[in-house]
């Protein structure tokens, strides 16, 4: 076979290929579990700080252990529509109930820990 024939080009190009597969492949499913964790702490990252809760210099993990997981569910208003009484048309407005009604659904917590697992 010659140095530049046209089969030994083709045979080094699928070569070449095959064994590039194989690295970023081997790669792929070596960093899969370092991806899941860095995916797991970006949420937890973005958790804190969308509640303002994060500090710059302390671990993530800890402060979403002492802020999100071992915190009291939120007390929040039980809130009614009720009308605007300024409005021409029928306008309906967010005002706190008279009554606080029971709560129903998840806490800020329990959504927070469905949410990491």
């Amino acid at each position: 076979m010659a140095n530049e024939s046209v089969t030994k080009t083709f045979v080094v190009a699928l070569t070449l290929c095959i064994v590039c597969a194989v690295v970023v492949s081997s790669a792929a499913v070596s960093l899969r579990p370092a991806q899941e964790a860095n995916k797991l702490l970006d949420l937890k990252t973005n958790i804190l700080a969308s509640a303002g809760l994060l500090e710059e210099g302390v671990d993530v993990e800890t402060q979403f252990e002492k802020a999100i997981i071992s915190s009291p569910p939120l007390k929040l208003p039980a809130l009614t529509p009720t009308p605007c009484p300024r409005a021409t048309r029928a306008r309906w407005i967010l005002a706190p109930a008279a009554t606080p009604m029971p709560r129903r659904g998840k806490t800020f917590g329990a959504v927070a820990k469905a949410l990491v697992r």
